[in-house]
C-alpha cells in the first residue's frame, strides 16, 4: 500500500519529467505487480494502486505506453470488476484507462462550438486499453455510480479516447462497440443529469463527436442514433451561457 502511494505522489502533478522518472524506475511494472495476485481484495491497495497508475498514464509520450505494456490497463479492467461499489476506485481507475488511451483534460473549441480532445493517444495504446476489457469496464461504472459525476466526467472522457481512434472505433462500431454497446446512450444520460459539470460537458462532447466520425452518413435510418445526436445537440445549447 505504502509504495503504491509513494509512487502515486512521486507521478503527481504537472511535471512529466517527474513522471516520466517514476516509470522509467519500474514504477508501472511494480504497480501492477503489487495489485496482482491474493491482494486483489484489499480495495485501499487497489485504490491506490489504480491511482499511481492514472498518474504515470497522464504523462507525455512514452508514459501511457509504458503503462499499457507493463499490464496497467488489465490491472485496472480487473481492479473494477472485483470492487464495483467503491465510488472512489472506480473514479481513479475510469481516470486511469482515459490516460492510457490517450488523452488528459485539455480541450480546444473549435468551429460550431465542438470541443475535442488536443492529446489523441496512439492507436497501439487504445486498441490495448480496448483490448483489456476497458469499454465495458467504464460503461458499468457509468452505470453503477450514476450520481457521482466524478465517474460520469471520467466515464466519458474514456469513452471519448478510446472513440477518437479511426481503425479502433471502426472496429468496435462494426462488432457491436462503442454505440451499440450503449457507449452514446451513457455518456447523452450523464450529460443530462449533470448539465451544470462543463468538464463532464466537455468530455460528453467530444465522445459524442468522435462516435460520430464513424457513424455519420452510414446510419442515417437508424431513428436512435439520429435521436441521440439531437440529444447531443441539445445538451450543448442548454444552459445560460
Amino acid at each position: 500500500r505504502l509504495g503504491c502511494g509513494a509512487l502515486a505522489n512521486m507521478a503527481a502533478g504537472d511535471d512529466d519529467a517527474c513522471k516520466q522518472a517514476v516509470v522509467n524506475a519500474g514504477g508501472a511494472e511494480a504497480v501492477v505487480a503489487a495489485m496482482d495476485g491474493p491482494v486483489a481484495d484489499d480495495v485501499e491497495l487497489q485504490t491506490l494502486g489504480c491511482g499511481a497508475l492514472e498518474n504515470m498514464a497522464a504523462g507525455d509520450d512514452p508514459c501511457p505506453q509504458a503503462v499499457v505494456g507493463a499490464g496497467g490497463a488489465e490491472a485496472v479492467v480487473t481492479a473494477m470488476a472485483s470492487h464495483t461499489a467503491d465510488v472512489e476506485l472506480q473514479r481513479l481507475c475510469c481516470g486511469a484507462l482515459r490516460n492510457m488511451a490517450g488523452g488528459d483534460d485539455t480541450y480546444t473549441q473549435e468551429g460550431c462550438g465542438a470541443l475535442q480532445n488536443m492529446a489523441g493517444g496512439s492507436n497501439v495504446c487504445i486498441q490495448a486499453v480496448v483490448d483489456a476489457g476497458a469499454l465495458g469496464a467504464a460503461l458499468a461504472a457509468m452505470g453503477g455510480h450514476a450520481a457521482d459525476a466524478e465517474v460520469q466526467r471520467v466515464g466519458c472522457g474514456t469513452l471519448q479516447n478510446i472513440a477518437d481512434s479511426g481503425a479502433c472505433n471502426q472496429a468496435v462500431v462494426d462488432t457491436g462497440g462503442v454505440v451499440n454497446a450503449g457507449g452514446a446512450a451513457a455518456v447523452v444520460a450523464a450529460m443530462g443529469r449533470h448539465i451544470a459539470d462543463l468538464k463532464l460537458q466537455r468530455s460528453g462532447c467530444g465522445a459524442q463527436q468522435n462516435m460520430a466520425l464513424w457513424t455519420r452518413g452510414g446510419h442515417v435510418a437508424d431513428v436512435e442514433l439520429q435521436r441521440l445526436g439531437c440529444g447531443a445537440l441539445a445538451n450543448m445549447a442548454a444552459g445560460d451561457d
